[in-house]
């Protein structure tokens, strides 16, 4: 996971990558294969630290909201069959729904006022 994250570091440079369409438009082809990496190591560690399930649940939608927000459909489509099912996973799922459109149109006020 430590190597993979280093990794993602080389093409993610803050929250300025995601939210600017510009910089998101670059990294996106780079950012969303090293983040799709990251999502099967979630589960390594949850299945062999058990009190980690709930953490890496959510760091998985964390990762889910980002690669969203790059545009990958899969994940979309990831985060809204989660969102549809109850409890904290649910939620955040619903959450990182919203956020990601949110992120996704930063000069459209209209656009961030209705995902509000």
């Amino acid at each position: 996971m430590q190597k993979v994250s280093g990794e993602l570091q080389g093409v993610i440079n803050g929250p300025d990558t995601w939210v600017d369409p510009a910089k998101r438009k670059e990294a996106g082809p780079k950012a969303i294969p090293v983040l799709k990496r990251m999502l099967p190591l979630f589960e390594e560690v949850a299945a062999v630290q058990p009190d980690a399930k709930d953490d890496m649940a959510m760091a998985r939608v964390e990762v889910l909201t980002l690669l969203c927000v790059f545009g990958d459909a899969d994940s979309t489509a990831a985060l809204t069959t989660l969102s549809k099912g109850k409890g904290t996973q649910g939620i955040a799922a619903q959450g990182a729904l919203q956020l990601g459109a949110y992120w996704a149109n930063p000069k459209d006020e209209a656009a961030q006022l209705k995902v509000l």
